[in-house]
């Protein structure tokens, strides 16, 4: 394998399946996105203030929030 012939990035750029879960991920780096978002203990939550319901994700809270307490939809510009 030469040092220079860009193998190695490509292979960053082909899609990955998560070792925890089996989902195919697009990129090595949204793999280990993916796995510190969903498979690691975050160092908080995002907990909802109107129940103990608690998100690893801020955008989990946010669809929690308009699903089940009925907060309108922000509309993304």
């Amino acid at each position: 394998m030469c040092v220079g012939s860009g193998s190695v990035i490509a292979s960053r750029e082909v899609p990955q399946s998560c070792p925890y879960c089996s989902k195919l991920i697009s990129n090595f780096y949204n793999l280990k996105k993916h796995i510190a978002t969903m498979h690691q203990s975050p160092a908080f939550y995002h907990a909802c203030a109107h129940c103990s319901a608690a998100f690893r994700t801020a955008e989990y809270l946010r669809k929690h929030l308009v699903n089940v307490h009925k907060y309108p939809v922000k509309k993304k510009k």
